[in-house]
C-alpha cells in the first residue's frame, strides 16, 4: 500500500515537472518573453542587450518607407506622370542611398536613443513594464503582432515581431508609424 502510494506521488510530481517546463518553454519562446527582456535591459542600463533584441535598420527602413508614404498621402489629389515618375526615382534613390545612410548615423542614432533610454524615470519603467503585461499578442507562425496600450496617455503602440534570425529568437523588426507620430506629438506636447 505504502509503496504504491510513493509510485503514484512520483508519477503524478514527474507530470507536473514536466508540465511545468512545457509552460516555462512555451513563456520563453513567446514575443511577451522578448519584451521583458528589452524592459530589463533597461532597466540596467545594458544597451548592447536592447539592440540585440531590436532590429534598428529594419525598423528605421519601414519608418522612411512609412513617412514617404505619409507625405504622398497628405499631397492627396490627381498624380501626373511627371509626378509619379518622380515618386519612382526618389524611392530608387532611397534604396541605394538609405543603408549607406543608416550605416554612417547609426552610431549617433544609437547615442540618441541611449541618452533617452538613460532618462527614463522608474515610474515611466514601472508604466511600460505595465504595458508589457497587458500586451495584446497575436501570433502566426514567424510573424507577432504586439499591442502596447498605455491608458494614463489613452495611446497604443503596436509592433511588429518577426523569428526568422538564425538563432530563431523573436526580435522587433517594425513598429506602427502612426502610433508612433502620436506618441513624439505628445512627448513633444
Amino acid at each position: 500500500m505504502r509503496r504504491s502510494l510513493f509510485i503514484i506521488l512520483g508519477v503524478v510530481l514527474l507530470i507536473g515537472v514536466v508540465v511545468a517546463g512545457w509552460f516555462y518553454y512555451l513563456h520563453r519562446d513567446s514575443p511577451r518573453y522578448v519584451l521583458l527582456q528589452i524592459l530589463e535591459a533597461i532597466r540596467e542600463r545594458n544597451y548592447d542587450k536592447i539592440y540585440y533584441h531590436i532590429d534598428l535598420k529594419n525598423i528605421i527602413d519601414q519608418l522612411i518607407q512609412d513617412t514617404g508614404q505619409d507625405l504622398l498621402s497628405r499631397n492627396g489629389g490627381e498624380q501626373d506622370e511627371l509626378t509619379r515618375l518622380g515618386q519612382n526615382l526618389a524611392r530608387k534613390f532611397a534604396r541605394h542611398l538609405l543603408p549607406r545612410l543608416f550605416a554612417n548615423f547609426e552610431k549617433d542614432l544609437r547615442q540618441a536613443i541611449n541618452g533617452y533610454l538613460s532618462t527614463l524615470t522608474s515610474q515611466e519603467i514601472l508604466a511600460l513594464e505595465a504595458a508589457v503585461a497587458l500586451a495584446e499578442v497575436s501570433q502566426t507562425g514567424g510573424e507577432a503582432q504586439v499591442t502596447l496600450k498605455f491608458p494614463k496617455e489613452e495611446l497604443r503602440l503596436r509592433l511588429t515581431m518577426s523569428r526568422d534570425f538564425p538563432d530563431r529568437s523573436w526580435r522587433v523588426v517594425g513598429v506602427n508609424f502612426q502610433d508612433l507620430k502620436k506618441i513624439i506629438k505628445k512627448e513633444l506636447l
